[in-house]
């Protein structure tokens, strides 16, 4: 992730981290920047910047991180959902529920 979108991306959370239970939201933001990072990384598009973040970046996250549980894919979701608001984007896809079947 480049500095100025490190800096961009704080900025537009600035009142998001102000307010409620300091040490959730600080959560929420270093796993919105792991998400990015991860996203950069995975694109391997290192000039990636917030205006090109869309359905098809926030997908790929999802099938790459099947292994999170339902409840922290949630919370990945929502703080990409508080991103895309201050952006004055569409809301992000939801992390579909993948069910893995035993084979017996």
């Amino acid at each position: 992730m480049t500095p100025e979108m490190y800096q961009t991306v704080n900025h537009l959370l600035h009142a998001y981290k102000r307010t409620g239970s300091k040490s959730y939201r600080r959560k929420q933001v270093k796993r919105l920047m792991f998400m990015l990072n991860n996203i950069i990384q995975y694109e391997k598009n290192p000039t990636l910047q917030l205006h090109q973040l869309g359905r098809k970046q926030i997908i790929g996250f999802w099938q790459r991180h099947t292994h999170l549980s339902e409840s922290t894919r949630n919370e990945y979701w929502r703080i990409m959902e508080v991103l895309f608001e201050q952006l004055g984007k569409t809301k992000p896809p939801k992390p579909k529920i993948f069910v893995i079947k035993e084979i017996n």
